[in-house]
């Protein structure tokens, strides 16, 4: 059975992994309104609220996995771990391209940035 302990794990790990994500979209969508109305502003909401909503969204499946499948305490952990890895590998590609081929990088987001 799951006990307090195992909780305690999971609402840590849950912590160090998505806490930042969350503070960052509620910062985007707080900042807002140094811009004014206009398109760069609706731009930094509408990222804002896509950062912070993609993170809640992490952490309910999250808890919803955890809750149906885990049986212990190293169930609920191990999952708990897997799924933020999952979660962060999108950031660790990100990071990896930069460091291999920056000017590649560069050119793709100003292409994208662009359209």
């Amino acid at each position: 059975d799951v006990t307090s302990i195992g909780i305690i794990f999971f609402v840590l790990l849950a912590l160090i992994f998505l806490l930042v994500d969350i503070l960052n979209g509620l910062k985007l969508v707080w900042g807002t309104s140094k811009y004014g109305f206009s398109k760069e502003s609706f731009q930094i909401f509408v990222g804002g609220c896509s950062l912070f909503s993609i993170t809640c969204l992490a952490l309910y499946a999250t808890v919803v996995y955890n809750v149906a499948t885990s049986r212990s305490n190293v169930d609920m952990i191990f999952n708990t771990v897997i799924l933020f890895f999952v979660n962060d590998l999108d950031e660790k590609l990100f990071t990896s391209l930069r460091m291999i081929c920056p000017e590649w990088l560069e050119n793709t987001t100003s292409e994208i940035a662009a359209s």
